[in-house]
Parts: C-alpha cells; structure tokens; sequence
C-alpha cells in the first residue's frame, strides 16, 4: 500500500525552488513598479530652541529642564493648531512638531507633495510660531513690569512728600493759635494726601511683585529662537522604494508558499486514491520434509555418548485441496526407501 506522506510548508517551499523564486520576484517587481507609479511624499524640517531672554535665566533653579518642559509645550502647541487647521500651510497634507529628546529644541516636519511646499510650509509654521512665542512673551516679560514700577515711582515720592508736608501743617495747626476751620482744613488736607499714596503705593507695589514672579517665571525669561531653516529631508524615492519593495517581497513569498503547499497535495491526492487494496495475509508452505525433533538422552535413559534420540518424526500438514489418501500413500512409499 502506497502512504503519502505530508510535507511541512517550509520543505514544500524548497522542494520548489522555482516557483518560490518566481513568485518572490513577481512581488518585488509589483512593489518596485507601485512605487514608481504612487505620487511621493516630500517633507521638510525646521528646528527651533528654546534660549534665554536675560541674563538671569539661568540663575533660576532648574531652568534647563523647566526649558525642556516648554519646549514640549510649544510642540503641543504646534500639533493642536495645526489639527484644527488653523497653522496647516496650502499644499500642505500634514504637520508634526516634536521635541528632540534631552534637549529645548523643537522639530517642526511639514509634508507635501512637491518639495518648495514642504519647505515654504515648514518656514510658514516655524515664523508662526516664533512670533506667536515673542507676542505671549511680552505679557511675561519682566523688564515691562519694571518699566511700570520705574514710571510710578516718582509719583509715589511726590506722594510721599505731600503726606510728610500735610502732617507737619496739621501739626502746627493743632499746637499753635488757630481756628477751629484751620485745624479742619489741615485734617481735610493731611487725609487726603494719605489716601492719594497708598493708590500710588498699592500700583508700585502690583507692579513689583509682578516683576518678582516674572523675573522668576520661565516663559518670562526665555524666548524661542529658529536655529535652523527649513529644508527636505530624506529621500522619498529612495525610500518609497525600499518600503514598496521590500512589501512586495514578502508577500510575493506567502503566495510562493501557498502554490507549493497547494502544488503538493494536488500530487499527493492522485497517490492516495491509486493505491491498489492489500491481499489477504497467505501463510507460507511448509517444506514436504519431515521435521525431526531431538531429544536429550538424559531424558530417556540412554548413553549420553551415543547423541541424541529421535523422538518422532513430524509430517507436515496436508496442502490445501488434497485429499487425505494420498497423504497416507506418501508416508507408506517414503517408509519402504
């Protein structure tokens, strides 16, 4: 009986060397020509770097991480915008922003389908940005809450006088010979020159402490800076290539795998159903000889020096079909010899 025995799919893979290299080459012209033919993706890059603003930037405990920190903001930013459709560029068809990692610089890509739109979209969202940092920045710029401070306090000197020269008048006014309305115009004055600088001392004060926090705020002292233009990075085409074919390549090997698992059974179905049923088990003939059986002469009595005894002598049972007569006349001839 014939057994066909099943193959792995690797054997049956290299049993057909052909059709794998076939197939596998088939897939890798597909993709190479799919690559050729799909419109490439080119895209641009712009880098930018969160840098100090004053000199005390780095005064502060933890400014370099605080700018990592903003930095990572600032990409968010980017995305956001750019999501909703507001900082995506004409021609444009997609926009990412990420920061370098371990460090304040921002990658700014921008992808287009040639490459002067990539790189006009990159410069486009990177002057965006710069600018859209520079105008928050003057709301924490701590040089504009100083200007404030200055510009208030010589009012608030003047202020300070007029209090001092109120009191001393209000002084007199009470220990010397006055009037009554005297003294009542001197408190009138002395009240009045006291609230007009606590106003102009609460607004210095404001702008002060403004100029604490900002002096100490992050965003205040740090502005973003482009450290490097808008080019094209990479090579589309190149790269189109390789992904393309390397897809093509691998899925050119799955349908090589397929064919020959499928060419395999295909060959071995015709090999199961063919095979012609087993005979029925014939036992073989015995041999028309007597079969003589010794016996150890210890058993029997006799001289174990003059060999072995034998016991009897065996037939061999009739063929099949032959009659039981003729058995008989076999015996009788054979003794007569």
């Amino acid at each position: 009986m014939t057994v066909a025995v099943a193959r792995s799919p690797l054997r049956s893979l290299l049993a057909h060397p052909v059709i794998a290299v076939v197939i596998t080459l088939a897939g890798l012209a597909a993709g190479l020509v799919a690559a050729a033919l799909l419109p490439a993706t080119h895209t641009a890059e712009a880098r930018l770097a969160v840098v100090s603003a004053t000199n005390n930037a780095y005064t502060i405990p933890g400014y370099p991480l605080a700018a990592r920190e903003l930095a990572a903001d600032y990409a968010r930013w980017v995305h956001n915008r750019a999501t909703d459709g507001q900082w995506l560029p004409q021609g444009a068809t997609n926009v990412q922003a990420s920061p370098i990692p371990d460090s304040a610089v921002i990658r700014v890509e921008v992808e287009a389908g040639t490459p002067d739109e990539a790189v006009a979209g990159a410069a486009q969202v990177a002057d965006t940005l710069v600018t859209t940092v520079r105008e928050a920045h003057a709301q924490h710029d701590p040089e504009g809450a100083y200007a404030a401070w200055r510009r208030q306090a010589p009012a608030v000197a003047a202020a300070r006088t007029a209090v001092q020269q109120a009191e001393t008048v209000y002084g007199r006014a009470v220990a010397g010979n006055t009037t009554t309305a005297q003294v009542r115009a001197a408190t009138t004055a002395l009240q009045n020159a006291r609230v007009r600088f606590a106003e102009l001392e609460l607004r210095q004060s404001a702008a002060e402490a403004l100029y604490r926090r900002l002096y100490a705020d992050t965003q205040g002292v740090s502005t973003l800076r482009q450290i490097a233009p808008a080019v094209t990075v990479g090579d589309p085409a190149r790269s189109a290539f390789m992904r393309y074919g390397l897809v093509g390549a691998v899925a050119g090997g799955l349908l090589a795998l397929v064919c020959a698992v499928l060419l395999d059974r295909r060959r071995a179905r015709p090999a199961a159903h063919g095979a012609s049923p087993s005979s029925p088990h014939v036992p073989p003939t015995p041999e028309s000889t007597d079969t003589v059986e010794m016996v150890d002469a210890s058993t029997t009595g006799r001289d174990p020096a003059s060999g072995p005894v034998r016991a009897r002598e065996s037939t061999p049972p009739p063929q099949t079909g032959e009659h039981p007569a003729s058995t008989i006349g076999r015996r009788l001839g054979a003794k007569s010899r």
